[in-house]
């Protein structure tokens, strides 16, 4: 198990703009992943994940899509 894992990811090149994204959390771990501290300026998105126990999937779409 891992505690308070904090990511960091730089999408320059892919994305322009993350601010109209959303941030969607999936995990067998828990019903609710607890994801905490989310920053979406420019191409960053930044999070921290509170417990992960086996695995948890975090995915990044533009609204709407």
């Amino acid at each position: 198990a891992a505690e308070n894992v904090t990511v960091r990811l730089d999408l320059s090149g892919l994305v322009q703009d993350l601010s109209g994204w959303d941030v969607n959390v999936l995990s067998p771990d828990t019903a609710h992943a607890q994801l905490s501290g989310i920053s979406l300026h420019g191409s960053v998105c930044e999070f921290t994940l509170r417990r992960i126990e086996h695995y948890t999937v975090v995915t990044l779409a533009a609204k709407g899509s």
